[in-house]
């Protein structure tokens, strides 16, 4: 999907989430507590994006936004889950759903919350 390989974007996401979680801190979240947290991919074609939806639902996540990028070329998908910030900036849990997405012929691009 795109240059970087799947162990360069898990390293990028999860420094991403580490600097998430410190942010997080900072702002006083408690980062077990349930939220709703927003998790973003981008796929490469309307079947791929289907695809990725499906293992999303069937990971127990809701599907909030499927559509083409403008200028067209990728798709993006949004998705989001009642899950802690632990939960969601985990390394086992990144790793799950970059997996996901890889088989989808996906990418994952990271998480967000609000706190």
């Amino acid at each position: 999907m795109n240059s970087l390989s799947s162990d360069d974007s898990l390293a990028r996401i999860n420094l991403r989430n580490s600097a998430l979680v410190a942010r997080a801190i900072e702002l006083g979240a408690d980062l077990d507590e349930k939220r709703n947290v927003d998790f973003s991919f981008l796929a490469n074609s309307q079947n791929a994006a289907a695809a990725l939806g499906i293992g999303l639902y069937e990971f127990g996540m809701k599907l909030t936004h499927m559509g083409p990028t403008s200028p067209p070329g990728q798709w993006i998908i949004e998705a989001s889950a009642e899950v802690s910030i632990c939960q969601a900036t985990n390394a086992d849990t990144t790793e799950q759903i970059s997996k996901i997405a890889e088989r989808a012929g996906a990418t994952f691009d990271g998480v967000g919350f609000s706190v």
